[in-house]
């Protein structure tokens, strides 16, 4: 099963990573929302997903890995939007 390029963008909260002043949103956090968008896309809730934290800057890039339908992917999360204390991203599978 190929995961297509994501047209949307998902809104989420964004988190203070540790004591950094930078907004981040959690890698816990960003697994768990790229979980939630791929199983709305695929309509299959993926499995081992793994994300590092995602600035809150546009443009910035983190890294996700799951297991969808028995194979590996690994997809390229950007920040789209920082609004307050809110964040979308896109995402597509490398």
């Amino acid at each position: 099963m190929r995961i297509r390029v994501l047209i949307g963008s998902f809104a989420v909260l964004i988190a203070l990573a540790g004591c950094s002043t930078e907004k981040t949103l959690s890698a816990s956090d960003l697994q768990k929302r790229v979980a939630v968008a791929v199983k709305k896309e695929t309509g299959t809730t993926p499995t081992d997903v793994k994300c590092g934290e995602l600035k809150a800057k546009v443009d910035a890039t983190t890294t996700c890995t799951l297991s969808l339908g028995g194979k590996s992917h690994k997809l390229t999360v950007t920040t789209t939007k920082v609004n307050d204390d809110s964040i979308k991203f896109s995402y597509k599978e490398d």
